[in-house]
């Protein structure tokens, strides 16, 4: 899930109600959220108070819940002075002292890193602190024999998968730590993100770069990259929700999004997109 901007009266209590009904029926593994909890444009005691909310409710879900840090969770957007810094969104949301991290699940070899991607004290506001891509590399390094990698961030990892702006900071450094990784023999499954209120695909990378649409219910079809799919979304029927549950296959390199919502089901395959 990504990208909740919760609201009061926006459709959130449907949405976790869907969630746990789910989550009993199929017994999840973890809940990944992608970012944007609430619009973060308020004073930021109310910010923290809805963002906690969302984040209570997710826990009722009685699995792990691992977060990515978005854009909007800065609380910086339209001026408002009540912003956080980068250190204090880490202790806040991840109570951790670093805005990026990564989990292993033992049992399906398989390393998460959870990216952040945003600052907006940069002059280039979207993108990765060489800090974090010395981290990327040395995590990657570290990763036991045999494992799988995927990797979460809000933000797009390619420029030309923003509309928002021309450029993302260090993105090809990053791209190049972690296609090095690859080229390596490291596998890495997926680059997944949010951000764009859009789902699209890129495979022209030495592995699939997933976008995931927007889970709360908007429908606005501009300001898009291009080949993003919106869908038509109305509040009081299903299309209201969009989220995935990730079905991933670590032997055969597979993983599909099945849609709870407005949208498709997807799958994407390791090694099947087209290098450049």
């Amino acid at each position: 899930m990504t990208d909740s901007h919760y609201v009061i009266n926006g459709g959130w209590e449907d949405s976790i109600a869907n969630l746990q009904e789910v989550c009993r029926e199929t017994g999840f593994d973890a809940m990944i959220h992608l970012g944007d909890l609430t619009d973060g444009m308020i004073p930021l005691a109310v910010t923290k108070e809805y963002a906690a909310r969302v984040m209570r409710d997710l826990d009722t879900l009685q699995v792990p819940v691992y977060l990515a840090l978005g854009n909007h969770d800065s609380n910086y957007f339209r001026g408002n002075p009540e912003w956080m810094s980068e250190q204090e969104q880490s202790k806040h949301y991840l109570g951790r002292e670093k805005p990026w991290y990564y989990v292993d699940f033992e049992k399906q070899k398989l390393r998460c890193l959870f990216l952040h991607s945003f600052n907006h004290r940069e002059s280039i506001r979207y993108g990765f602190p060489l800090e974090e891509i010395e981290w990327v590399k040395n995590t990657l390094l570290a990763a036991p024999a045999g494992y799988s990698v995927l990797v979460f961030a809000h933000v797009p990892l390619l420029p030309e998968m923003h509309f928002w702006s021309k450029e993302i900071r260090n993105s090809c450094e990053m791209l190049e730590a972690l296609e090095e990784y690859t080229a390596h023999g490291g596998r890495i499954l997926a680059y997944i993100h949010g951000h764009n209120h859009a789902d699209q695909i890129s495979l022209e990378r030495r592995f699939p770069i997933v976008s995931i649409g927007c889970a709360k219910c908007e429908d606005f079809k501009d300001k898009k990259p291009e080949g993003a799919v919106t869908y038509d979304r109305k509040i009081g029927t299903v299309t209201q929700e969009l989220w995935d549950v990730m079905v991933v296959d670590v032997e055969d390199g597979k993983i599909d999004f099945v849609r709870f919502g407005a949208g498709e089901d997807r799958r994407v395959c390791a090694g099947a997109q087209f290098f450049v």
